[in-house]
């Protein structure tokens, strides 16, 4: 059997609109999974939420080639001593430095934006994030 192609070009246009389509999937499914995992924290997380900053801080994006395609942050809890507004701004600096320095990936990218959230994990035996991002690497690699 002999297989003859004379049009590179259609050849090239259809496997690189596959590639994007298979890409944007597998970018949602990311998402999906981040998702759920962030909204498992900050429903089930175990510490005190004074300033409700920590539970703000935490965030999901997927990233594709040094842009955010898409992500997710939230004002969340009921904290006493303020409205989490910097929790949320800390994620988004840290979402942002973090897809800035890995380029010409797909990036899933989850974080706990305030600095001292493995202090609180190590200190106090309290779960913040990593309880729960460690679940999800089990999802990922299965």
């Amino acid at each position: 059997m002999k297989l003859t192609i004379t049009n590179w070009s259609e050849i090239n246009k259809a496997l690189k609109v596959h590639a994007e389509k298979v890409l944007d999937e597998v970018a949602e499914k990311l998402f999906q999974l981040g998702l759920a995992t962030i909204n498992d924290a900050r429903t089930h997380a175990r510490f005190n939420n004074f300033s409700n900053n920590l539970r703000s801080s935490f965030a999901i994006a997927v990233a594709l080639n040094g842009k955010i395609i898409k992500s997710d942050y939230s004002q969340v809890g009921n904290g006493t001593l303020g409205d989490g507004s910097e929790g949320m701004a800390k994620a988004k600096k840290l979402i942002n430095e973090i897809v800035s320095e890995h380029r010409n990936q797909l990036l899933l990218v989850l974080v706990a934006g305030e600095s001292y959230a493995l202090y609180v994990e190590a200190k106090d035996n309290k779960t913040v994030l990593t309880q729960f991002a460690l679940e999800l690497k089990k999802k990922l690699t299965r």
